[in-house]
C-alpha cells in the first residue's frame, strides 16, 4: 500500500488523468496560441469556396507591434491584396481600400501597428488576395481546447492519444507539435 501511495504501483490511472489535464489546460493552450499567433487566421477565396491557409501557404508574414491587451481583444477582418512583389493594398471589412503600401513598411492600425514582409512569391508573379481575421485571444484559446482530444491509448499503460481537428493539416500538425514542446518544457 505504501508503494501505491507513492505512485509506484496501481496508480497509473491518476497519473494519466493528470497528464490529460495538463495537456488540455488553459495555460498551456494560451502559450500555444500566443507563440503561433493563432488569434490571426488567413483565408483565400476560391471560385467555389473560401479556404483557410497557414504559414508556408501565405505570400507574406505579418508582424504585429501592438499592446497585447488591445491586439488580443480585436475581432476584425481586413484583406491584403498583393499587387506586386513589392506592394500590397489593404482593404477594410466593408470592402473599401485603405491604402497601398510597400512590403516592410510599418502601418498604423486601430490596434497598434503591423508590418508585412513578403515570402517567396511565385515567378512569374501572381496577384493574391488574402482575408485576415483577428479574433479575441480568449476565443482562440477556447477554439483550440474544443478541437483537441486527449485520451489514454489503452486501459493499461501510460501512452496518450492526441487528436486535433483542423481543416488545414499543416496547421494542426504545428499546433500539436508546439503543444507537446510546451508540455515538455514544464
Amino acid at each position: 500500500a505504501a508503494f501505491q501511495d507513492l505512485g509506484f504501483f496501481g496508480n497509473s490511472g491518476t497519473s494519466i488523468e493528470n497528464e490529460i489535464g495538463i495537456l488540455t489546460s488553459r495555460s498551456l493552450m494560451e502559450r500555444v496560441v500566443k507563440d503561433l499567433e493563432l488569434f490571426a487566421s488567413y483565408y483565400e477565396e476560391g471560385r467555389v469556396k473560401t479556404s483557410e491557409i497557414f504559414r508556408e501557404q501565405l505570400p507574406f508574414v505579418i508582424t504585429f507591434s501592438a499592446d497585447e491587451e488591445r491586439l488580443y481583444s480585436q475581432d476584425t477582418l481586413f484583406k491584403v491584396n498583393v499587387l506586386s512583389a513589392g506592394h500590397f493594398e489593404l482593404i477594410d471589412k466593408e470592402g473599401a481600400p485603405t491604402g497601398t503600401h510597400a512590403f516592410g513598411e510599418k502601418i498604423a492600425t486601430a490596434f497598434g501597428s503591423m508590418t508585412l514582409t513578403p515570402r517567396l512569391l511565385e515567378t512569374p508573379f501572381v496577384p493574391r488576395e488574402v482575408l485576415v481575421r483577428l479574433q479575441p485571444f480568449s476565443s482562440s484559446v477556447s477554439g483550440l481546447r474544443t478541437n483537441l482530444t486527449v485520451s489514454a491509448a489503452g486501459k493499461k499503460g501510460s501512452l496518450l492519444h492526441l487528436n486535433f481537428r483542423c481543416l488545414v493539416p499543416s496547421k494542426g500538425e504545428a499546433i500539436l507539435n508546439h503543444l507537446i514542446a510546451q508540455y515538455n518544457t514544464d
